[in-house]
């Protein structure tokens, strides 16, 4: 059966830790070699994934994975209020210069036009 749950207790030296079922009071028995793939090290309050089987009065994971979004957060950087006035007046200085160059152009095009 497949369940899912946080890890109370985890033993890195010997390799195996509990974890308690989302929805049930009892434990169940994780080793290391149960993980196919770790990412990083089980840490208490991941949440996993696990395959599980009876095995006596025991229930045992056969089988082991981290939740995926624990690792993969993105945090949003926030823009001062500097930076922002700084774009906008870099805007509004290039739209400027594209002004003064366009009466620039315009009025040497009406200069062409009167020595003709």
């Amino acid at each position: 059966m497949r369940l899912q749950g946080t890890l109370l207790e985890w033993n890195e030296q010997q390799g195996y830790g509990y974890v308690k079922p989302n929805g049930r009071s009892d434990k169940i028995y994780v080793d290391q070699k149960a993980f196919h793939y770790r990412p990083h090290r089980p840490n208490i309050g991941d949440t996993l994934i696990l395959d599980v089987e009876q095995v006596g009065e025991e229930l045992r994971a056969t089988g082991a994975k981290f939740k995926l979004g624990r690792v993969a957060q993105v945090t949003t950087k926030k823009r001062s209020p500097i930076f922002l006035f700084l774009v906008l007046l870099l805007l509004a200085l290039t739209a400027v210069i594209a002004y003064e160059f366009h009466l620039l152009d315009s009025n040497q095009q009406t200069s062409q036009i009167q020595s003709q």
